[in-house]
């Protein structure tokens, strides 16, 4: 009888082992929307956000590693060995140095989690910066010596005030034909629209000098490059 009742209790136990297992639960995506860096040029945007990693297993979850797609993200825990019901937080930090428009990065949270050892987290924001322009050069459309080819660049703002713009040929062929100063109230955009006349064929590069009264983007040049057939 006694050695009846030890191999029930044998068992019992190890039937209690085998379904004592981590399990990490995750959030899948961080989306931070639309995002209007407040910085000038040059200096790095930087987005955050604390996420929470909770362990609703029945046995202690190891987080083993944190990966990111990218040097412009970090991920550090609080901790890496989570108790049963226990949580931690993961704090999400995101340099956009130069980056405009939809952006997607992951986190991967690696841990003995038998049903998921590795668990995406999905990073995405739409990034606006205050004076956005649609490319960071004027693309020409192709033509022959002596046409005026055409070249068009649009300018957002995504400030909060008003922001007057001024551009300035630097260039021997280029014409600006958008009037100047051009004043954009919040949250509207404008053509920059450009000729180029070019003398010789084969590739060509012009510039305009842009001036504005918004802080950090005081002025900049802007290039314009294309092709011309003879």
């Amino acid at each position: 009888m006694k050695t009846v009742l030890l191999s029930l209790s044998l068992f019992v136990v190890a039937a209690c082992s085998l379904e004592a297992q981590p399990q990490l639960e995750l959030q899948d995506t961080v989306n931070w929307g639309k995002i209007v860096p407040e910085v000038t040029l040059g200096d790095p945007a930087q987005i955050t956000q604390d996420v929470t990693l909770k362990n609703i297993g029945t046995s202690i979850l190891h987080i083993k590693k944190v990966e990111t797609s990218c040097g412009c993200t970090s991920a550090p825990l609080d901790k890496d060995s989570l108790a049963p019901g226990e949580e931690t937080k993961m704090r999400i930090t995101l340099n956009l140095p130069h980056a405009n428009g939809p952006l997607s990065k992951t986190v991967t949270v690696l841990s003995d989690d038998p049903a998921a050892p590795s668990q995406v987290l999905h990073l995405l924001a739409d990034v606006q910066r205050p004076f956005q322009l649609s490319s960071s050069f004027i693309p020409f459309n192709k033509g022959k010596v002596g046409d005026a080819i055409e070249g068009v660049v649009t300018i957002s703002n995504n400030a909060k005030a008003p922001v007057t713009v001024t551009c300035k040929s630097t260039s021997s062929g280029l014409v600006i034909h958008t009037p100047m100063p051009l004043v954009m109230q919040p949250g509207t955009s404008a053509d920059l629209k450009v000729t180029y006349t070019a003398k010789t064929p084969g590739a060509f590069s012009a510039q305009v000098y842009v001036k504005t009264d918004l802080k950090g983007y005081e002025t900049f040049d802007l290039m314009g490059y294309g092709m011309v057939d003879p």
